[in-house]
């Protein structure tokens, strides 16, 4: 069987990465420990926000952001016909 997908992108991955996700694996702190925390600090620092959290993906962000939104029913949402399922999903997920 042929290999023919299209590649939509190519990670660039640098050798301290590496080491510092084998760091984290071998902390057994996958997700929430010391790490992500000082990450955290670092980026509120950066942006010059309070706080700041990390999320594991744009679709926590997405659903997140919604309900921090408070959004009332008669909120319009437009969507994309590309994103529709996913955009229903979530907005369905606030009840809105």
């Amino acid at each position: 069987m042929q290999n023919n997908f299209i590649r939509f992108g190519k990670p660039n991955i640098l050798s301290n990465e590496l080491n510092d996700v084998k760091k984290v694996i071998k902390s057994k702190w996958i997700g929430t420990g010391p790490l992500v925390q000082k990450f955290e600090k670092n980026f509120s620092k950066y942006k010059g926000t309070k706080n700041a959290i990390s999320l594991n993906s744009c679709t926590a962000g997405l659903h997140l952001s919604l309900k921090i939104l408070n959004l009332k029913k008669k909120f319009r949402n437009y969507n994309n016909p590309i994103n529709f399922l996913l955009n229903y999903k979530f907005y369905n997920n606030v009840r809105l």
